[in-house]
């Protein structure tokens, strides 16, 4: 099926979120505010018979001195439902999958730097279609 109904649901499950990797790594200064870079990338596998999709998102946090870096990975496992999807899994790739995925990225890195005393690290909202499309671009 080349295109989507747009009166029905995609007909794609997402069936789970796995933590890929976490690495946190805090110097012991004290820090009172983060000024932070954060760069996303977007990784998408499709399995052969097109009916598996795996996506993977990655935020790569540095304070701008270095006193703190944290790179964390998040994979989404999606499927088929029934005999066939009403939307390619490739378009549901590039439209959907990663935004399912980032609620998920931004809880738990809330949550680890909460937990090293920092001031919580809180995702601001992201244009995730246009992250996927520059990572199309690369």
């Amino acid at each position: 099926m080349t295109e989507m109904d747009i009166n029905k649901q995609p007909g794609i499950k997402f069936n789970f979120v796995i933590l890929n990797k976490s690495d946190f790594i805090r110097e012991r200064a004290i820090l009172t505010k983060n000024d932070i870079s954060i760069k996303y990338q977007c990784n998408n596998g499709i399995s052969p018979d097109n009916r598996i999709l795996e996506s993977e998102l990655i935020a790569e946090i540095t304070e701008k001195n270095n006193n703190f870096r944290f790179t964390c990975s998040m994979v989404g496992v999606f499927s088929v439902e029934g005999d066939a999807s009403n939307m390619p899994l490739k378009e549901f790739a590039e439209n959907n999958a990663a935004a399912l995925i980032f609620p998920y990225l931004r809880e738990h890195i809330s949550s680890v730097t909460s937990k090293a005393g920092l001031q919580p690290v809180l995702l601001p909202p992201t244009n995730i279609m246009a992250l996927v499309q520059q990572n199309k671009d690369i």
